[in-house]
Parts: structure tokens; sequence; C-alpha cells
């Protein structure tokens, strides 16, 4: 499968595994500092990268800060936000680059390895294994409690 980097630019990820990884890496990096955000998806078959698609039906995104950054994925017509199976789920206000913050739980703050490690299992696998992890349903563009 074929995935894209949709961060300011586009950017269309390696064929080889290896390479792959190390760009997921190197944005993931920059979260925060370059970047608001970032979104990871699959490139529809048979589609230019010069073409304007958006991420609709499978994504994994990110935004905060090097300090701390959330992990969302869409599938199966659902955004969830991935976190911690233990800690807090008291609401905190988490940065972002723009000065900004966001509404997340406690637990749903990754550092810049952890959120590696889930993006690079989602490259290399095009899925993520949620046993290990609190997976909680979100609205779009808005904070619910719903699971």
């Amino acid at each position: 499968m074929e995935m894209f980097s949709d961060i300011t630019s586009r950017t269309v990820l390696s064929e080889d595994p290896e390479e792959a990884e190390e760009e997921v890496v190197n944005i993931l990096r920059i979260v925060g500092d370059y970047f608001l955000y970032a979104i990871f998806y699959p490139w529809p078959d048979g589609v230019s990268v010069y073409d304007d698609v958006k991420a609709t039906h499978e994504y994994m995104q990110t935004t905060g800060t090097q300090d701390g950054l959330t992990v969302e994925w869409k599938r199966d017509g659902h955004l969830v936000a991935l976190g911690h199976p233990t800690g807090s789920t008291e609401h905190i206000d988490l940065a972002q680059k723009d000065d900004s913050t966001i509404a997340v739980h406690r637990n749903e703050v990754f550092s810049p390895d952890e959120a590696i490690a889930l993006f690079t299992e989602y490259l290399t696998t095009d899925t993520i294994d949620t046993t290990h992890l609190s997976v909680r349903e979100i609205g779009y563009g808005e904070d619910t409690d719903e699971a």
C-alpha cells in the first residue's frame, strides 16, 4: 500500500519499508516545531500524486508538540483517539504549534517515540493492535466521551 503524508506539503512515502519508516520518523520529529499536524493515509490506486485527494476513508493523524502528541485513527468510519491503557482520563489542554490547545484525556498524550511506534506499526501492517491501548471514539472537530 502506498502511504501519503499530508503535513503542509504532500509527501508520498518511499515504497521501500525501511526508507518509509525513516521518513515517518523524520516527519513526526518536527510536528509542533515546523508543522501543526501530520496525517498519513493510503493513496488511492490509479490517482496521480498531483490530484487533490483528501484523507476520508482511513487515516492516522497527530498534533501537539514534541512535549506530547495525540494519535487519532480513522477506521471503519469511526475516528478514535488512542491512549495508554492506564492513567488519568482527566481532560487537559495539549499545546499545539500555533499556540492554540486541543482538549484531550491525559492518558492520550504520547511521547514522540511512542507516537512513532504507533505510526510505524500502521505503516508496516496497515493496522494497529489496540489490545494494549485505550480506544475512545471521538467526533469530528469536537471531543466526545463516547467509547
